[in-house]
């Protein structure tokens, strides 16, 4: 690939396309996935408030680190909005790993009676599925 008169033009061709696909082409989907996961914690309390806004900050410096590409200076968006996203993907981890542990098994919905949802109805022979015969 690089064998030639023009090798150091072609290196840099390849190093700029590299930094593009690493840098702010990756920070779009990166800024997507962090401000789903601080919005998520958000709304659902799982997060600690202050990390989720500080994913939400840091997704919205990701989205906006394409900027480098009209305006040099917005490359200080690219590390602005991907360390801070790391760290709110560890600790997003950590408490989901933690509340794994607390719960003895998977999770399933009761009705009002105590036992799973569709079971009282299908003991009934009013659920999806075959009526039992006494």
């Amino acid at each position: 690939m690089l064998t030639g008169e023009n090798d150091d033009d072609d290196a840099a061709k390849l190093a700029r396309r590299e930094f593009m696909a690493g840098g702010p082409v990756h920070g779009v989907g990166f800024g997507v996935l962090t401000g789903a996961l601080a919005l998520a914690g958000l709304r659902t309390g799982e997060l600690p408030r202050p990390v989720a806004i500080t994913g939400l900050v840091s997704a919205a410096s990701s989205l906006l680190s394409p900027l480098y590409f009209v305006w040099e200076p917005a490359g200080w968006l690219i590390p602005a909005g991907r360390f801070p996203g790391l760290l709110v993907s560890g600790v997003a981890g950590v408490r989901l790993a933690r509340g794994a542990r607390r719960s003895s098994g998977p999770q399933t919905s009761r009705s009002a009676e105590g036992a799973p949802d569709g079971c009282t109805a299908r003991i009934h022979g009013l659920g999806n599925g075959p009526a039992r015969r006494r």
